[in-house]
């Protein structure tokens, strides 16, 4: 299981050998693209596969099981909006207030981007197909 953030790598696992170059990546070896988070797809795009100390340049992408670029991630789209509200108890706490507003604005603001990036969550298990367009 791995929550992705865009721009974040994501990590996969080949669940039969694979033919790279001249080299044949084992079942189980680890593989590792750039995740782009797009509408409700998580595009991977992976550049280069580490084998024996050896980097081997690829150019590979990865499919869903519906035949669609990316993986379908439901509910990407939505996000969440955080808001806190300060009000002066009295004149005295006033000064107070307005010091502790712009630190309340600014942890606000920072807890709303937080909440709008967009994240995936995948599960372990979940199948892939990988598609290279060239060949590599």
């Amino acid at each position: 299981d791995q929550t992705v953030i865009s721009g974040q790598g994501v990590r996969m696992r080949l669940l039969e050998p694979m033919r790279v170059g001249k080299h044949i990546l084992p079942k189980n070896s680890l593989l590792t693209g750039e995740g782009r988070i797009q509408g409700e797809r998580l595009h991977v795009n992976i550049l280069q596969v580490e084998y024996g100390g050896t980097i081997i340049p690829v150019e590979l992408a990865v499919y869903d099981n519906d035949g669609q670029g990316g993986i379908f991630i439901p509910g990407s789209m939505e996000a969440n909006a955080v808001s806190i509200s300060i009000t002066n108890q009295s004149a005295g706490d006033q000064l107070l207030s307005e010091l502790g507003k712009g630190a309340i604005q600014g942890v606000s603001q920072y807890i709303s981007r937080k909440m709008r990036e967009e994240k995936a969550h995948l599960k372990s298990g979940y199948t892939l197909m990988l598609y290279q367009d060239n060949d590599q």
